[in-house]
């Protein structure tokens, strides 16, 4: 389930029913069952982490993403759009964590890919020197061909804090 899938809500769950089955630690982010019940325990973690480490809770029989239901616990709304995990931790779902994001700004915040070899986001090795690339909105945007990593990153960065403002994440 991404956040494209659940961002457009369709009024299965409202903020009453989330706030008659969890409560809510808006400093700590935890969700935690209300009431007893069939895979439910009283003051209990809800939900369990799925594949990509977000938080996921079944509710009247329907699967949502925890970090969406803290944000309708907390403002009584759906979220209009993507949220942001701030720090990129999916499991930290206190509310100084998340923010409405676009797909772009999200992927702006992601860390630098695991399978990255140049050890700088944004910056690939071309022909025993740099490439610097970035993307958004579809288009990619060729920074140029630098003698350094170190410098192509640098082109990268002052690239991304323009497109992307507080959103950007270096490394």
């Amino acid at each position: 389930m991404t956040e494209q899938d659940v961002s457009a809500f369709d009024g299965a769950i409202t903020p009453e029913r989330v706030r008659e089955l969890l409560d809510y630690n808006p400093d700590t982010g935890d969700l935690v069952w209300r009431a007893s019940g069939i895979g439910r325990r009283l003051d209990k973690p809800a939900g369990s982490l799925n594949g990509r480490g977000y938080r996921t809770i079944m509710l009247d029989r329907r699967s949502y993403l925890a970090h969406r239901l803290a944000w309708l616990h907390f403002y009584g709304e759906w979220p209009s759009g993507g949220l942001d995990h701030l720090d990129c931790n999916c499991a930290n779902n206190a509310i100084r964590n998340l923010r409405l994001a676009t797909q772009s700004q999200n992927r702006a915040n992601k860390r630098r890919a695991q399978n990255n070899t140049s050890g700088y986001k944004g910056v690939s090795a071309f022909r025993k020197q740099w490439k610097a690339c970035i993307r958004r909105g579809g288009k990619q945007h060729y920074l140029g061909i630098f003698p350094s990593a170190a410098d192509a990153h640098a082109a990268y960065c002052a690239k991304a804090e323009e497109l992307f403002g507080e959103f950007w994440r270096a490394a």
